[in-house]
């Protein structure tokens, strides 16, 4: 509390009097919401019905609007995406790709590693999809400057769009024209930071016909971990030790030791805990380098009632990241056949072998890995309003779209772990073995044998006198690989829209439609087979997964009661009803209804409902590719050393077996040096469905018009997300009980039958297997997430005038009632609480509140807003100092450490000129995080590496100055 004070006492007392007013000021994001009074429908058409001129019944459009997004300083759509609290990635970077979730947003926290529940749209339309794993749409393909405005509904919509729209539909709606020229450029940082953003916008329109040209390139630097980390040990903060044993010299434990040596010459030892660790890895980038490069236009003619328009799209992206240049833990030999002259044993110490860990940092250069996509999108739409005859009214449109994004990520110069180890034992084997293949059904086995000073790796000595040999040196950064994946869809729609007959509340109207999509996607890789450099020891694979969807969709509204009517508590009750079938090839079909409903109790006071199923079909990689075993790019089998503790009462028979566990313990551990295993990962296969949803809504819209310029919204939700396709970590998989058959632990070793058909479906290994493996883990897709959330999204605005300007007061909160999660579809296992915690899943934090608060003043020419985004605290269930407790079931019900609740303040000021040479341009000042605030304690693993912060909640760039100009000509 004291952190959280001092945070509010930094934001200035002009924000800690807006955190605390009880007129909860507004968020600019949700300040154009779809409230009673606030304006004509037209605005909402697009997002959430498929009926032009009708609002979307018994659900709150937030619209973020132009002038919002220039306030909020980000130079893509996911910068700015972070800012809204309904959305799961609140308060991250926005920069790089994240795991397996690409940019994509997702509301209210629903999801799997590799399964969203949000819709993502242009202009009514189905995105591109990208990545090299589980694509998903990036919205920062879109130059931001030709945004008219991001619709965020987050509610069920699968019955009007069809897959992945179970919590929401976010819709990014772009300009149609533009008559002009406007130029935009900013630039800016943060301590050891540099972005920019150019921009420019230009269009003219005609009779009948408009055309709209916008281009942006931005440019965002990395951000080295060591400008913001200085130690792995978070003992004093009240965690772990997180630091390692692999050090440079090398940690050594003799054979036959339970001790180490934190390096050959020391004298003294260390316990093998990791509490005792004495090495940091801070190595690499925080966030990659990216660069951007977008263009897009749109051009439309008229013909009389016919209308017809085109868009398309190209960009670029390119992200590049420096990450640690690897370690290794394996044995070294001091006699025999595999010697290495290099060895060296701690004084007094006669073994002759050893296990040495070590860190590569100091001998060679990091790890670069580029990654990046090329897009291109475009579509036709032939658009016909009728207007006499029995159809008058109605409009007829059809639509072709299609659309491909080319996909990489790289590795140039990367650490050789097979190399390393065939320079330190001889083998490619981390125990040295000689009999041990790389390469599942042959007979090869690497070796680099007898070990001579021109070809051992030595470890034990310091880089300033270490005797690794130039070419050895150079080997170690042999390993090139790469990942492409190629995305491509092409969509036929058709649809019709308009009034059936009237009733005496008004006319009924009606839309129906059908589609057709075809998907493909191919993925290429090239990687190490584990027997060496890259040059002679490579492995290539092509993926392929086709699929095709065909769907029918209709919806109807109808008034039932107008204000005309004069019915007492009712001025207008509306009902709207929409249903949607679809058939996928791979996964089969799906029927998807919606009721919602409208009752306007008095003008400026309404009450509103829906129901709602929806679905996800699962990535076509998540299944895999059938005709080699189901595999995908992501797939693979590899060397298990992740640390992993269990509960022995779920594992009869280890307690006592397994090395270091000892008889009668509670707890134990695989996945250390003594207890390595293997992890192997593919796709679902033929057993792959739809991932199902369903929801209601409740909610209340306020705009009295005692009170103009007050507006509210609340909306109570409750989503169920069944099935969902997901990998949970290895510590969800060795505890939770109805997950156990995934993590079969061996406490005397696997046998040799179990190892080899576990690892038959591979034809090459990630890395080389363990001499002994202690425990097999599954790690591939499967059905088995379900997902049960509820709770509040409150947007409260107030604008008004004084003699000292104009004033516009808001919030938006996002507060979470209830956030259930369980295993195994269809039959559920026990299901339990994560809400507010984060940890437990691989994506999404599951934060009980988040808020986003701001005050904005304009008087004449000048403008100020000030926001505050606000965190409450939570709890750490995935790696904390303080043990979780377990019910019953095994399940997680408490303990976890303790997170502080966060507060950044951001602030906007912008000057538009009025009239001379620079009259109709502006110039503005953009700051986030004024008060430079540092994220608060968590004792896990972040997105990069072990910062020590949560950077699914939070981000260590620190305060963030930008300041540009806004040019028309």
């Amino acid at each position: 509390m004291n952190n959280l004070a001092r945070q509010l006492k930094l934001g200035g007392s002009t924000l800690a009097l807006v955190a605390i007013t009880t007129i909860a000021p507004a968020m600019a994001q949700a300040a154009k919401s779809n409230t009673p009074g606030a304006g004509g429908v037209e605005e909402v058409t697009v997002t959430g019905t498929s009926i032009r001129g009708v609002a979307p019944v018994g659900a709150n459009v937030i619209t973020v609007g132009p002038q919002e997004i220039q306030k909020q300083g980000g130079a893509t759509l996911d910068e700015i995406l972070k800012q809204v609290p309904s959305l799961s990635n609140m308060g991250q970077v926005g920069q790089g790709q994240h795991n397996s979730t690409y940019f994509s947003p997702n509301i209210h926290q629903l999801g799997g590693s590799a399964s969203g529940s949000t819709l993502v749209i242009m202009d009514g339309l189905r995105f591109p999809l990208g990545g090299t794993s589980h694509s998903q749409p990036d919205p920062s393909i879109i130059p931001a400057v030709a945004i008219q405005r991001v619709e965020v509904l987050a509610d069920g919509s699968s019955s009007i769009y069809g897959s992945d729209a179970v919590a929401g539909v976010i819709n990014f709606i772009t300009r149609d024209s533009y008559d002009g020229l406007l130029v935009q450029a900013e630039g800016g940082g943060a301590d050891d930071y540099v972005k920019y953003n150019l921009s420019a916008l230009m269009g003219s329109s005609w009779q009948g016909g408009q055309v709209m040209f916008a281009i942006q390139h931005s440019y965002i630097s990395d951000i080295q971990m060591a400008t913001r980390v200085s130690t792995q040990n978070f003992i004093p903060q009240g965690g772990t030790n997180q630091r390692s044993f692999n050090c440079s010299p090398a940690s050594i434990q003799p054979a036959g030791s339970s001790v180490i040596y934190p390096s050959a010459t020391a004298t003294s030892t260390l316990v093998n805990a990791q509490a005792n660790a004495p090495c940091d890895l801070i190595y690499g980038d925080y966030v990659p380098k990216e660069t951007r490069d977008n263009m897009m236009a749109k051009v439309s003619q008229s013909f009389g009632n016919l209308t017809i328009s085109a868009t398309g799209l190209f960009a670029n992206r390119k992200d590049v990241t420096y990450s640690s240049a690897g370690t290794i833990s394996a044995t070294a030999f001091g006699t025999g056949a595999q010697a290495n002259p290099f060895y060296i044993n701690p004084p007094g110490v006669l073994a002759t072998s050893q296990t040495v860990r070590y860190d590569f940092g100091p001998l060679i250069p990091p790890n670069i890995a580029p990654q990046g996509a090329s897009t291109m999108y475009g579509n036709v739409n032939l658009r016909y309003r009728f207007d006499k005859g029995f159809l008058d009214g109605w409009e007829a449109n059809a639509w072709v779209v299609t659309a491909q994004n080319n996909s990489y990520a790289d590795t140039y110069n990367g650490f050789c772990n097979a190399c390393a180890l065939l320079a330190l034992n001889g083998t490619t084997n981390t125990g040295g073995s000689t009999t041990a293949t790389p390469i599942v059904g042959t007979t090869i086995i690497p070796t680099q044998l007898p070990l001579t000073s021109t070809n051992a790796l030595d470890v034990w000595n310091p880089v300033g006198s270490n005797r690794t040999s130039a070419a050895t040196i150079k080997s170690l950064t042999s390993l090139n690989s790469t990942t492409s994946q190629i995305d491509s869809f092409t969509q036929f729609k058709v649809g019709a829209n308009g009034p059936l007959f009237d009733l005496p509340a008004g006319p009924v109207k009606a839309a129906i439609g059908a589609e057709a999509v075809s998907y493909a996607t191919v993925q290429k890789v090239t990687k190490t087979n584990a027997t060496g450099p890259s040059s002679y020891g490579s492995a290539f694979s092509v993926f392929h997964f086709p699929r095709s969807v065909r769907s029918v969709f209709g919806e109807i509204d109808v008034p039932v009661i107008s204000p005309e009517m004069d019915v007492p508590l009712i001025n207008k009750f509306e009902v709207d009803i929409s249903g949607r079938y679809d058939n996928y090839s791979d996964v089969g079909d799906t029927s998807n209804p919606k009721f919602a409903a409208d009752w306007t109790v008095i003008p400026g006071f309404k009450l509103r409902g829906s129901y709602s199923t929806s679905f996800v079909a699962p990535q076509t990689d998540s299944i895999g590719d059938p005709t080699q075993a189901y595999r995908a790019a992501y797939g693979g089998a590899s060397l298990f050393s992740t640390p992993t503790s269990f509960s022995t009462a779920l594992y009869p028979g280890v307690a006592g077996v397994l090395p270091g566990c000892a008889a009668g313990a509670a707890t134990c551990q695989v996945g250390t040096a003594s207890t390595q295993g293997i992890t192997v990962q593919r796709g679902i296969g033929p057993s792959a469905q739809p991932q199902k949803g369903n929801g209601w809504t409740l909610g209340v819209d306020m705009a009295p018009t005692f009170l103009p310029g007050f507006s509210a919204n609340i909306t109570l939700f409750d989503a169920h997300f069944k099935g969902a396709v997901t990998s949970p970590n290895s510590s969800v998989r060795a505890n939770v009980p109805s997950l156990t058959r995934l993590f079969q632990i061996c406490p005397t070793g696997c046998s040799a039958a179990l190892v080899a058909a576990t690892l038959a479906p591979y034809p090459t290994l990630n890395s080389a297997p363990p001499t002994t493996a202690y425990v097999i883990d599954d790690a591939s897709q499967n059905n088995i997430l379900n997902l049960r959330a509820q709770g509040l999204d409150i947007a409260i605005n107030y604008d008004f005038d004084t003699n000292f300007g104009h004033f516009s007061l808001g919030t938006a909160i996002t507060e979470f009632l209830k956030y259930d999660i369980s295993f195994g579809y269809p039959v559920e296992g026990p299901s339990y609480s994560l809400l507010n915690t984060d940890g437990q899943t691989s994506q999404f934090p599951q934060i009980q509140h988040q808020s986003r608060t701001s005050i904005g003043w304009s008087e004449g020419p000048w403008s100020l807003d000030l926001f505050m985004n606000f965190t409450a605290g939570y709890r750490n269930f995935a790696t904390p100092a303080l043990p979780l407790t377990r019910d019953a079931n095994g399940n997680p019900n408490g303990g976890g450490d303790p997170v502080q609740a966060y507060a950044t303040f951001d602030v906007h000021a912008a000057y538009d000129f009025e009239d001379g040479l620079l009259g109709g341009d502006q110039i503005y000042i953009t700051m986030t995080n004024i008060a430079g605030s540092h994220p608060p304690f968590y004792n896990s693993q972040g997105q990069a590496s072990i910062t020590g912060t949560d950077d699914l909640v939070t981000n260590l760039i620190g305060r963030l100055t930008v300041v540009g100009i806004r040019a028309k000509f």
